[in-house]
């Protein structure tokens, strides 16, 4: 379109020679024509949209910046067009005016797409560095195997402290029964016994058998709640070293999960904000060129009395400001540590066995069974910590 329009005003390149358009003309590398349809500017504007793998919609920074490219050589030829049109060595017909209202529209198609492509790569940036922040999800994921594990070890350890003050309980009402029945001794009675001798023997049997067999049921019930306790002890230990395995399990899985996701995810980031930044700078570079041109348009369509005042408008505001187009790039997340240390002694270690078992108050009355080990690491071996 660009170059038709350029063979509109000096077709033929003859009869009104007009030098500077018939040379923007071969530069196009189309013949002229004496008549052509008014099809849409796009056919050179557009040229310049072409496309990244950044959104798919990014203009290469190397294409938006050489200075050959169509909308950069439409800027250049137009500021000379309107510099010879406003000093009168050139005469521009009142058809081309109507083209030249065609290219403002273009320049506003262009700068439409600018914003939007804009507004597209800073929400590419920002999802690049969320990509990265959502990496940090699989060590957060771990939170409820450690509530888990940190719940069933509360539990374990309190029905351990019950289990020894029960066995403390047993030991005692047990003591007392055994003691009972070893120091039971019959009244001394003569041979035969009197009257008075077997009734003070009866009255002595009655009392120690009330007191026998409320001591034997003390000490017998004593024995079951104790059994019972340690039994409820025993499935809690398990909970507890199984709960404590699924955490260091899931830890590790996690750990190598945000690891990778952190690496690959950062390379990712910095290389798509490489490419933006490119396409940064080809956009400016195109929103500028568009400005430019509007302002040249302006010119080429005022009146002769109007277009050196505009014209040195133009020269005014050739510094055009893109500060708007500026992408913020957030800076790269640190990479976070994601410590092993809470499960750094996996159940049946000996460190392990040692903090949580044998090292307790309660574990002299109420001694931990045998020790589970983490099927993820073996399940060939385990550990007795009671005798």
């Amino acid at each position: 379109m660009v170059s038709r329009l350029l063979c509109a005003v000096g077709h033929r390149c003859g009869a009104r020679p007009v030098p500077l358009l018939c040379a923007l003309a071969a530069l196009a590398g189309t013949a002229c024509a004496e008549a052509w349809p008014g099809e849409s500017l796009l056919i050179q504007a557009k040229l310049t949209a072409r496309t990244d793998a950044v959104s798919g919609a990014m203009v290469s920074g190397a294409q938006a910046l050489d200075a050959h490219s169509p909308v950069s050589v439409l800027e250049a030829k137009l500021s000379d067009l309107a510099s010879e049109v406003a000093s009168g060595a050139v005469e521009l017909p009142d058809s081309v005016r109507a083209s030249l209202d065609g290219i403002a529209r273009e320049m506003d198609t262009i700068l439409a797409g600018v914003r939007t492509m804009h507004v597209q790569a800073q929400s590419d940036v920002n999802r690049s560095h969320d990509d990265v922040i959502r990496c940090s999800d699989a060590i957060n994921s771990t939170g409820r195997y450690a509530s888990i594990r940190s719940n069933s070890q509360i539990a374990h350890e309190s029905c351990r402290e019950e289990e020894a003050r029960l066995a403390a309980n047993k030991k005692t009402k047990c003591d007392s029964y055994a003691e009972l029945v070893a120091g039971a001794k019959l009244p001394s009675v003569s041979t035969p016994p009197s009257a008075t001798e077997l009734i003070a023997m009866l009255a002595w049997a009655g009392d120690f058998n009330q007191t026998f067999w409320t001591s034997k049921a003390a000490c017998e019930a004593a024995v079951d709640e104790h059994k019972a306790q340690k039994d409820s002890c025993r499935t809690a230990q398990v909970k507890f070293e199984m709960a404590f395995c699924e955490q260091h399990a899931h830890l590790l899985d996690a750990c190598d999960a945000y690891a990778t996701c952190f690496s690959a995810k950062s390379q990712a980031k910095s290389l798509l904000e490489q490419q933006v930044r490119d396409g940064e700078d080809a956009r400016k570079a195109q929103y500028i060129s568009a400005k430019h041109i509007h302002c040249f348009v302006r010119v080429l369509n005022a009146s002769s009395e109007e277009q050196g005042a505009l014209l040195q408008a133009c020269a005014r505001s050739f510094e055009i400001d893109t500060s708007t187009l500026d992408i913020y790039y957030p800076p790269m997340p640190a990479k976070e540590q994601c410590s092993l240390d809470p499960v750094a002694t996996p159940p049946c270690t000996a460190d392990f066995l040692k903090d949580q078992y044998t090292t307790k108050a309660w574990h002299g009355a109420a001694p931990a069974d045998t020790c589970s080990e983490c099927p993820h690491l073996t399940t060939t071996t385990s550990t007795t910590t009671s005798t």
